[in-house]
Protein backbone atom coordinates (compact mmCIF):
# COMPACT_ATOMS: atom_id res chain seq x y z
CA UNK A 1 0.00 0.00 0.00
CA UNK A 2 2.67 2.50 0.80
CA UNK A 3 4.47 1.52 -2.82
CA UNK A 4 1.34 2.19 -4.37
CA UNK A 5 1.46 5.79 -3.03
CA UNK A 6 4.73 6.66 -3.27
CA UNK A 7 4.35 5.68 -7.48
CA UNK A 8 1.60 7.49 -7.34
CA UNK A 9 3.27 10.28 -5.87
CA UNK A 10 5.50 9.82 -8.80
CA UNK A 11 3.70 10.04 -11.22
CA UNK A 12 1.53 12.94 -10.21
CA UNK A 13 5.14 14.91 -9.91
CA UNK A 14 6.15 13.86 -13.43
CA UNK A 15 2.65 15.17 -14.92
CA UNK A 16 3.38 18.39 -13.08
CA UNK A 17 6.15 18.93 -14.65
CA UNK A 18 5.21 17.86 -18.26
CA UNK A 19 1.77 20.51 -17.59
CA UNK A 20 4.31 23.15 -16.64
CA UNK A 21 6.70 22.31 -19.47
CA UNK A 22 4.33 22.31 -21.77
CA UNK A 23 2.21 25.83 -20.48
CA UNK A 24 5.83 27.53 -21.12
CA UNK A 25 6.10 26.42 -24.53
CA UNK A 26 2.83 27.13 -25.18
CA UNK A 27 3.25 30.70 -23.84
CA UNK A 28 6.61 31.60 -25.64
CA UNK A 29 5.59 30.32 -28.87
CA UNK A 30 2.30 32.41 -29.00
CA UNK A 31 3.92 35.60 -26.99
CA UNK A 32 6.77 35.17 -29.83
CA UNK A 33 4.61 35.56 -32.81
CA UNK A 34 2.08 37.77 -31.75
CA UNK A 35 4.49 40.18 -30.84
CA UNK A 36 6.17 39.75 -34.49
CA UNK A 37 4.89 43.44 -36.82
CA UNK A 38 2.16 42.66 -39.56
CA UNK A 39 3.65 42.21 -42.65
CA UNK A 40 3.36 45.10 -44.99
CA UNK A 41 2.37 42.92 -47.48
CA UNK A 42 -1.06 42.51 -45.74
CA UNK A 43 -1.72 46.04 -43.40
CA UNK A 44 -4.40 48.25 -44.84
CA UNK A 45 -3.01 51.60 -46.55
CA UNK A 46 -4.65 54.37 -44.51
CA UNK A 47 -6.39 56.49 -47.41
CA UNK A 48 -5.89 59.60 -45.53
CA UNK A 49 -2.35 59.50 -44.51
CA UNK A 50 -0.79 58.04 -47.84
CA UNK A 51 1.96 58.85 -50.36
CA UNK A 52 -0.78 58.76 -52.74
CA UNK A 53 -3.21 60.89 -51.02
CA UNK A 54 -0.35 63.50 -50.64
CA UNK A 55 0.28 63.62 -54.44
CA UNK A 56 -3.34 64.31 -55.06
CA UNK A 57 -3.04 66.78 -51.97
CA UNK A 58 -0.42 68.55 -53.63
CA UNK A 59 -1.40 68.53 -57.25
CA UNK A 60 -4.67 70.43 -56.21
CA UNK A 61 -3.32 72.65 -53.96
CA UNK A 62 -0.50 73.76 -56.90
CA UNK A 63 -3.35 74.24 -59.24
CA UNK A 64 -5.41 77.01 -57.29
CA UNK A 65 -2.15 78.63 -55.74
CA UNK A 66 -1.72 78.94 -59.13
CA UNK A 67 -4.73 80.83 -60.09
CA UNK A 68 -3.86 83.57 -57.75
CA UNK A 69 -0.16 84.33 -59.00
CA UNK A 70 -0.19 86.67 -61.72
CA UNK A 71 0.84 86.19 -65.20
CA UNK A 72 0.91 82.28 -64.76
CA UNK A 73 -1.04 80.64 -67.36
CA UNK A 74 -3.25 79.14 -64.51
CA UNK A 75 -4.54 83.08 -63.64
CA UNK A 76 -5.32 83.86 -66.98
CA UNK A 77 -7.55 80.91 -67.34
CA UNK A 78 -8.92 81.93 -64.17
CA UNK A 79 -9.93 85.44 -65.56
CA UNK A 80 -11.06 83.99 -68.77
CA UNK A 81 -13.22 81.61 -66.91
CA UNK A 82 -14.77 84.24 -64.83
CA UNK A 83 -15.10 86.90 -67.51
CA UNK A 84 -16.48 84.00 -69.98
CA UNK A 85 -19.29 83.44 -67.42
CA UNK A 86 -19.86 87.25 -66.72
CA UNK A 87 -20.12 87.21 -70.66
CA UNK A 88 -22.75 84.55 -71.51
CA UNK A 89 -25.07 85.46 -68.05
CA UNK A 90 -24.91 89.08 -69.64
CA UNK A 91 -26.12 88.10 -72.75
CA UNK A 92 -28.66 85.63 -71.68
CA UNK A 93 -30.19 88.11 -69.45
CA UNK A 94 -30.25 91.10 -71.33
CA UNK A 95 -29.79 89.90 -74.99
CA UNK A 96 -26.36 92.31 -75.46
CA UNK A 97 -23.16 92.33 -74.87
CA UNK A 98 -21.48 93.85 -72.23
CA UNK A 99 -20.01 96.49 -74.36
CA UNK A 100 -24.08 97.08 -75.65
CA UNK A 101 -24.62 97.86 -71.99
CA UNK A 102 -21.29 99.80 -71.43
CA UNK A 103 -19.93 97.74 -68.89
CA UNK A 104 -16.76 95.82 -68.44
CA UNK A 105 -16.77 92.54 -66.81
CA UNK A 106 -13.08 91.80 -66.84
CA UNK A 107 -12.03 93.85 -63.97
CA UNK A 108 -14.82 91.60 -61.77
CA UNK A 109 -12.91 88.66 -62.15
CA UNK A 110 -9.31 89.80 -61.05
CA UNK A 111 -11.38 91.47 -58.04
CA UNK A 112 -12.63 87.74 -57.65
CA UNK A 113 -9.49 86.16 -57.79
CA UNK A 114 -8.03 88.77 -55.29
CA UNK A 115 -10.47 87.63 -52.71
CA UNK A 116 -10.18 83.85 -53.13
CA UNK A 117 -8.43 81.49 -50.58
CA UNK A 118 -8.88 78.35 -50.09
CA UNK A 119 -8.00 75.22 -47.11
CA UNK A 120 -7.64 71.63 -48.48
CA UNK A 121 -9.67 69.91 -45.79
CA UNK A 122 -8.44 66.22 -46.68
CA UNK A 123 -7.13 63.85 -49.31
CA UNK A 124 -8.04 60.58 -49.45
CA UNK A 125 -6.64 57.69 -52.17
CA UNK A 126 -8.11 54.20 -53.32
CA UNK A 127 -4.93 53.09 -55.53
CA UNK A 128 -5.99 49.79 -55.06
CA UNK A 129 -9.75 49.57 -56.68
CA UNK A 130 -10.44 48.17 -59.50
CA UNK A 131 -10.63 52.11 -60.73
CA UNK A 132 -8.41 54.00 -58.62
CA UNK A 133 -9.39 57.15 -57.72
CA UNK A 134 -8.95 60.09 -55.37
CA UNK A 135 -10.97 63.21 -53.64
CA UNK A 136 -9.44 66.26 -52.17
CA UNK A 137 -12.08 68.02 -50.33
CA UNK A 138 -11.56 72.35 -50.41
CA UNK A 139 -12.61 74.96 -48.11
CA UNK A 140 -13.07 78.10 -49.97
CA UNK A 141 -13.93 81.57 -49.52
CA UNK A 142 -14.85 83.39 -52.34
CA UNK A 143 -16.35 86.66 -53.53
CA UNK A 144 -20.23 86.68 -53.89
CA UNK A 145 -20.57 87.25 -57.55
CA UNK A 146 -23.71 85.51 -58.27
CA UNK A 147 -25.25 87.10 -55.62
CA UNK A 148 -24.02 90.67 -56.87
CA UNK A 149 -24.62 90.25 -60.37
CA UNK A 150 -28.34 89.22 -59.51
CA UNK A 151 -28.29 92.72 -57.41
CA UNK A 152 -27.37 94.69 -60.70
CA UNK A 153 -29.67 92.62 -63.09
CA UNK A 154 -32.94 93.75 -61.44
CA UNK A 155 -31.79 97.14 -61.35
CA UNK A 156 -30.75 96.91 -64.81
CA UNK A 157 -34.04 95.15 -65.75
CA UNK A 158 -36.32 97.45 -64.14
CA UNK A 159 -34.48 100.46 -65.80
CA UNK A 160 -34.15 99.05 -69.31
CA UNK A 161 -38.14 98.38 -68.75
CA UNK A 162 -38.72 101.85 -67.70
CA UNK A 163 -37.39 103.34 -70.49
CA UNK A 164 -39.07 100.93 -72.91
CA UNK A 165 -36.72 98.84 -73.97
CA UNK A 166 -36.68 94.95 -73.89
CA UNK A 167 -34.46 92.22 -72.23
CA UNK A 168 -35.12 89.47 -74.33
CA UNK A 169 -34.61 91.26 -77.79
CA UNK A 170 -31.87 93.58 -78.79
CA UNK A 171 -34.38 96.10 -79.71
CA UNK A 172 -32.22 99.38 -80.06
CA UNK A 173 -28.83 100.61 -79.13
CA UNK A 174 -28.51 102.56 -75.89
CA UNK A 175 -27.12 106.01 -75.68
CA UNK A 176 -24.09 106.71 -73.83
CA UNK A 177 -26.36 108.33 -70.98
CA UNK A 178 -28.08 105.37 -70.46
CA UNK A 179 -25.26 103.07 -71.03
CA UNK A 180 -23.82 105.51 -67.75
CA UNK A 181 -26.90 104.77 -65.90
CA UNK A 182 -26.38 101.07 -66.11
CA UNK A 183 -23.02 101.10 -64.93
CA UNK A 184 -23.86 103.00 -62.10
CA UNK A 185 -26.02 99.88 -61.27
CA UNK A 186 -22.89 97.33 -62.22
CA UNK A 187 -20.35 99.73 -60.24
CA UNK A 188 -22.83 100.01 -56.87
CA UNK A 189 -22.96 96.12 -57.29
CA UNK A 190 -20.13 94.87 -57.49
CA UNK A 191 -18.86 97.59 -54.72
CA UNK A 192 -20.06 95.43 -51.76
CA UNK A 193 -16.74 92.62 -52.16
CA UNK A 194 -19.32 90.55 -49.93
CA UNK A 195 -17.28 86.85 -49.71
CA UNK A 196 -19.16 83.38 -48.87
CA UNK A 197 -18.21 79.79 -48.46
CA UNK A 198 -17.66 77.08 -50.75
CA UNK A 199 -16.98 73.65 -50.06
CA UNK A 200 -15.97 71.62 -53.01
CA UNK A 201 -14.81 67.78 -53.46
CA UNK A 202 -12.71 67.37 -56.97
CA UNK A 203 -12.12 63.67 -57.80
CA UNK A 204 -8.71 62.68 -59.36
CA UNK A 205 -7.90 59.64 -61.66
CA UNK A 206 -4.95 57.57 -62.28
CA UNK A 207 -3.87 56.75 -65.46
CA UNK A 208 -0.91 55.21 -66.76
CA UNK A 209 0.64 54.84 -63.15
CA UNK A 210 0.15 58.80 -62.63
CA UNK A 211 -2.56 60.42 -60.87
CA UNK A 212 -4.38 63.09 -63.08
CA UNK A 213 -6.67 66.07 -62.63
CA UNK A 214 -9.86 65.81 -65.06
CA UNK A 215 -10.43 69.26 -66.62
CA UNK A 216 -13.81 68.17 -66.93
CA UNK A 217 -13.73 67.90 -63.16
CA UNK A 218 -11.87 70.35 -62.24
CA UNK A 219 -13.73 72.87 -64.67
CA UNK A 220 -16.67 72.01 -62.90
CA UNK A 221 -14.95 72.65 -59.53
CA UNK A 222 -13.70 76.20 -60.41
CA UNK A 223 -17.36 77.41 -60.89
CA UNK A 224 -18.30 75.85 -57.36
CA UNK A 225 -15.21 77.27 -56.04
CA UNK A 226 -16.26 81.09 -57.31
CA UNK A 227 -20.05 80.35 -56.75
CA UNK A 228 -20.38 80.76 -60.27
CA UNK A 229 -23.69 78.82 -60.62
CA UNK A 230 -24.43 77.03 -63.96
Amino acid sequence: MKRLTIQSLLIFMLMLIAFKAGSIIYESFFSSTSAEPPSDEYAPTDPLHSEDAEICRTLVEDRLSDITTPDSPQHSDAVQRITSWMEKSVLDDFSRTPEELGIDVQPIAELAIGAFSFDISNASAFPDSDNPYATVHIDAQALGIYEMYFDFENEAKRYLRDIGLSVYTNDGALSNEQKAQLRSFYDKAFSSKKTDMAFVTIKLAKEDGSWVLDENEFSDGFHQLFLLPG
